[in-house]
């Protein structure tokens, strides 16, 4: 996931879209202090989950990097070592032989 789809993705919890709205009417009514301050709270929310989500995506990569799945691949009836690759895509193979 791209860095700007994570940081927006933030923004999609309805309590900051509420609290933004706040905001937005606060400033209207003249009262920026107030504004401000109710601000505050989504951008810091929204820059604390970014980069906990962010943290959490990276630390899921390394741990799939490290991660090696053994299976069972048959080639010309004779069993050979595989492993599934990374991402989940997964080899092709053929029927194993009737036994």
């Amino acid at each position: 996931m791209s860095e700007w789809r994570l940081l927006l993705r933030q923004l999609e919890n309805p309590i900051v879209l509420l609290l933004l709205g706040a905001t937005e009417l606060s400033m209207a009514l003249g009262d920026r202090l107030d504004g401000t301050i109710i601000l505050l709270i989504p951008v810091a929310s929204g820059m604390l989950g970014y980069f906990q989500e962010r943290r959490a995506g990276r630390v899921v990569e390394d741990l799939m990097a490290a991660v090696r799945v053994p299976l069972d691949v048959y080639r010309d009836g004779t069993e050979v070592e595989g492993r599934r690759r990374r991402g989940g895509a997964r080899r092709r193979v053929g029927a194993a032989p009737a036994m």
